[in-house]
């Protein structure tokens, strides 16, 4: 099951006219504090991750009436490494045809509808715990890119590295144990 940091949003109300740049920045630099703690405070529950499936519930949470007022926009703070349904530990990342896996999430109605929301924000893309290349990092944005465009949506990929330390124990990560099938993609 996918884990969100449910219940831990933050209301960034509409801007007043007229402010001061000293004012402005102080608002900001405390909604950014708040932000980067949720975030800094997020960490893995589960050995393995459906992050199509987490993405699809935080979009569908976002946009139910209790945030219909004001635009919502989405921060993940995770590699982007899919485990279950879109394995990611079986796919050649560097030579990724990220339209055929939209294909196929399409055909299986698996594509979460993003539209009508702000940007989504994903900081530490990449970042595993194994040493990757450069081009499966690309190759997972690559992805990622065209499945929230693919849904409506746009995302911003952040790349400052990870500072944070845990002071819970963190779940091993298996290689690729499956739980469930995972998704066969069309080849040409």
């Amino acid at each position: 099951d996918p884990y969100l940091a449910t219940g831990n949003y933050i209301d960034i109300p509409k801007q007043q006219n007229n402010l001061s740049s000293s004012k402005l920045k102080q608002i900001y630099t405390s909604q950014t504090e708040q932000i980067m703690n949720l975030m800094e405070s997020s960490y893995a529950q589960t050995e393995e991750v459906d992050l199509l499936k987490a993405i699809d519930l935080c979009a569908r949470e976002a946009q139910s009436s209790q945030f219909s007022s004001g635009k919502t926009e989405i921060y993940i703070y995770d590699a982007g490494v899919s485990t279950v349904y879109l394995n990611m530990t079986m796919m050649d990342l560097e030579y990724i045809d990220a339209d055929s896996i939209v294909a196929t999430l399409e055909d299986k109605n698996m594509i979460p509808d993003l539209s009508g929301l702000g940007a989504i924000h994903w900081f530490n893309i990449g970042d595993v715990d194994y040493q990757i290349s450069n081009g499966q990092i690309e190759g997972i944005k690559k992805i990622w890119k065209a499945i929230i465009e693919a849904g409506g949506g746009k995302v911003e990929f952040y790349t400052d590295p990870s500072t944070s330390e845990f002071d819970v124990e963190l779940p091993s990560v298996s290689e690729i144990p499956y739980t469930v099938n995972p998704i066969e993609f069309k080849t040409e």
